[in-house]
């Protein structure tokens, strides 16, 4: 009777394992695509920028220094915050050899 019971026990975490890099890898597709999605904004938010990266996409352009871009860029801001801190912070994947995030680093 242990052995069924025990066949069964070990199957069940075998498939919690085996899942588990799957939520992983579909948890770090979902933050870098968030990431991703902040860092193209900050480049057609300041294009000047972007060439300086090498990004040249946006080179016909200058930087909007009015007050109604700032109003924008910081809404722009504040919902990426929102989007980011709506992610549990222990699921947050560090990239390789760097600290997790802290949001407390960024308020």
């Amino acid at each position: 009777m242990r052995a069924p019971i025990a066949l069964v026990a070990l199957l069940s975490s075998v498939s919690l394992v085996a899942q588990a890099p799957k939520q992983l890898a579909d948890r770090l597709v979902a933050q870098n695509a968030l990431f991703e999605e902040y860092y193209e904004n900050e480049l057609r938010n300041f294009p000047e920028a972007a060439t300086a990266y090498g990004d040249y996409r946006s080179n016909d352009r200058l930087n909007d220094y009015s007050l109604a871009a700032i109003a924008r860029h910081d809404a722009t801001n504040r919902a990426f915050l929102e989007r980011i801190e709506a992610i549990p912070q222990r699921l947050l994947v560090p990239a390789p050899g760097n600290k997790p995030f802290q949001y407390e680093h960024h308020r």
